[in-house]
């Protein structure tokens, strides 16, 4: 499947800064007949055709239990990468962003690569 064209989610699941909780736990990871809130969030971000990775942002350990491999494999179907949050909102969709130019960076650069590589054998072999 092509993601070209499609979307790199932040779910942001943070319980810090101004986030306030509820029943005293996070909100994301309240139930709802039986199934986390963040964990209907991400599998229905799988459900989306036009969502290409989910990144998801909050108390690391606990999504992990969440979402785990085993729950994203058989519910989800895309990639699922988790974050730990940082202090703020502002923050966490902020340094998730940077990990994404990253990611980007590092794709385009082995392509480039690739290419050059590809190009360089072309060029040996008109050589000979």
């Amino acid at each position: 499947m092509r993601n070209h064209g499609k979307l790199k989610v932040i779910v942001v699941a943070g319980d810090k800064g101004r986030s306030h909780p509820v029943f005293g736990t996070n909100k994301t990871l309240l139930d709802v007949e039986g199934v986390p809130v963040v964990a209907r969030v991400v599998s229905a971000l799988g459900e989306a055709k036009s969502v290409a990775e989910i990144f998801v942002v909050g108390p690391k350990q606990k999504l992990e239990e969440v979402l785990s491999p085993e729950y994203v494999q058989s519910r989800v179907g895309k990639p699922v990468h988790i974050f730990e949050q940082g202090n703020t909102l502002y923050e966490n969709v902020w340094n998730t962003f940077l990990i994404l130019i990253f990611l980007f960076l590092a794709v385009t650069i082995y392509f480039l690569q690739e290419m050059l590589l590809f190009i360089y054998l072309i060029f040996m072999r008109k050589k000979q």
